[in-house]
């Protein structure tokens, strides 16, 4: 099956204790068909579990595609959470170029 992210299970690597958590998304993406606001939803979650497992640039990814989907179905406010998560990304994406503070 094809998915919003290309054949099902499709994705970055799982590791730790998100592979549940990418399932279920993985699911609920199946599930939700052309629903702009359910996938926008997933977009974003799979996006923040993908940051707190360490993979930014993943997870930027996912937030461009989610700004994106939720711009395109008219959803300012969609928009602005999924902005304000691609700022946190890319502070993230900016320090891990920067030595670390001793």
């Amino acid at each position: 099956m094809v998915g919003r992210r290309g054949p099902v299970g499709a994705g970055p690597p799982l590791a730790g204790e998100y592979p549940e958590a990418h399932e279920l998304l993985t699911a609920v993406e199946e599930l939700a068909g052309d629903d702009a606001t359910v996938l926008g939803a997933v977009l974003h979650a799979r996006a923040k579990a993908l940051l707190d497992q360490g993979l930014p640039h993943e997870a930027r990814a996912e937030t461009v595609r989610e700004v994106a989907l939720r711009e395109s179905a008219g959803d300012p406010d969609g928009a602005a959470a999924g902005r304000e998560l691609l700022g946190r990304i890319e502070r993230t994406l900016g320090e891990e170029g920067r030595p670390a503070a001793v």
